[in-house]
């Protein structure tokens, strides 16, 4: 083997010469200030390529600043982004500052309201609620941040504002949409699902203090309520999808599979399954003339069902459901005229102990044939449900956001004198 070092001295001697050369050229260069200038530009280039690239930064048009690893973002159906929810909130949207890239996912979407007790045990808060259900079923978990973890990403839930309880809540929906221009959407949708009682403009303000808002650009946006329209899109998307209160999910859609009410977990997994699958809902019965705030459906021959010859008229509740309380008695009220009349048959269920509250007597079941209606107009369960004739039904209330009780009566008169009209 020849030793390359030692046989050529003046080689050697040659290369070292180089790189000495070589060191003096360089030393120039560095002296050189436009050099430098050169490098410490080509360097910040450099960083500020894969700052936007990480996906770190706000998009163009955004005033916020960049969002903590991990940042969840709720609300939308298009946008790009990886980051991932925390806690025990939903968790319902991902992105820097923007909303969720939905490309390739399930949507479900979530209307929802900050208000709303069911809407906060839905996301894994409103902890008195959470044990209230806990107690009737032992297996009962919040369903949205459950879905989150056990579907991942193969699912979006996707956040919409639905107001009920008039502006006070429309101001909350603001406030968290004024977050999100900060991209702290999630840790404001978390505080004040945490904080329902205090939801005053001057309580949300110490909230984006709390979480770490410019709260001058907070404040300023909030006080012009210039997120009004984006609450009011969002309501206007849950009229149309036939939303009438909170919670109220649809699974793969508008078309999609549609679960009203704080339901357990397990009451999506179903649904959910089967739109991963592709397979869609069974299509409706063909849809009847609507009266009122109640929808109608062609079922058989179409002939409203009857008890002793007359319309059966039912409503299904719970002893501990709000929205019950507020509507039953009207319900009750319009029921008892027209049974005092001869004119028909009615019942008021409340599902939870299996009593009618229209009778003197203590029941301890539901009649099947009630039952089966209950199941038939509404899957899920959900209440207040109204199912009028076998034909006419509502789920949930239709004027509860106006406190018009009157209205609810009228609407119950109209559709109770269209049965009475076509058993005739």
């Amino acid at each position: 083997m020849v030793d390359k070092k030692h046989t050529d001295p003046k080689g050697a001697h040659g290369d070292k010469a180089a790189h000495k050369t070589t060191q003096r050229a360089l030393m120039r260069y560095i002296q050189d200030p436009i050099f430098v200038g050169l490098v410490v530009v080509a360097v910040l280039l450099a960083l500020a390529t894969f700052y936007f690239a990480s996906g770190l930064s706000c998009p163009p048009g955004k005033e916020c600043a960049p969002c903590p690893t991990g940042a969840v973002i709720v609300g939308g159906e298009t946008g790009t982004g990886t980051g991932t929810g925390t806690g025990t909130g939903t968790g319902t949207g991902t992105g820097a500052c923007g909303p969720e890239d939905t490309t390739g996912k399930l949507v479900i979407y979530e209307f929802s309201e900050f208000l709303c007790p069911y809407c906060s045990a839905a996301v894994g808060f409103n902890e008195a609620l959470r044990e209230q259900f806990k107690s009737r079923d032992a297996t009962w978990e919040a369903a949205v941040p459950k879905i989150k973890e056990v579907y991942g990403d193969e699912v979006a839930v996707v956040f919409k504002h639905y107001i009920v309880h008039g502006d006070k809540a429309k101001i909350a929906a603001e406030a968290a949409e004024c977050a999100r221009d900060q991209c702290k959407f999630d840790e404001m949708h978390d505080i004040m699902f945490q904080n329902q009682g205090k939801l005053t403009a001057d309580d949300l303000k110490s909230y984006a203090a709390e979480i770490g808002l410019d709260t001058a650009k907070f404040d300023a946006c909030l006080d012009s309520r210039e997120k009004g329209s984006v609450v009011d899109a969002d309501t206007a998307m849950g009229k149309e999808f036939g939303v009438s209160g909170t919670p109220t999910f649809f699974v793969g859609g508008k078309d999609g599979y549609k679960i009203i009410g704080a339901q357990p977990f397990s009451a999506f997994q179903d649904s959910i399954d089967k739109a991963l699958s592709g397979e869609l809902p069974e299509p409706a019965p063909a849809a009847g003339p609507n009266i009122g705030t109640f929808d109608s459906l062609i079922i058989g021959d179409g002939k409203p069902c009857t008890e002793d010859g007359k319309p059966l008229v039912m409503m299904f509740s719970t002893t501990w459901c709000p929205h019950c309380t507020w509507v039953g008695p009207a319900f009750d009220e319009v029921a008892n005229e027209y049974i005092s009349q001869g004119k028909i048959v009615a019942h008021h269920w409340q599902v939870d102990i299996n009593d009618d509250t229209l009778t003197d007597a203590v029941e301890t079941e539901v009649p099947d044939l009630e039952m089966a209606a209950y199941e038939q107009f509404n899957p899920q369960g959900s209440i207040p449900t109204f199912v009028f004739g076998c034909k006419y039904y509502r789920i949930g209330t239709g004027y509860e956001r106006e406190d018009d009780l009157e209205a609810e009566k009228k609407d119950f008169r109209d559709v109770i004198d269209a049965l009475i009209a076509e058993a005739a």
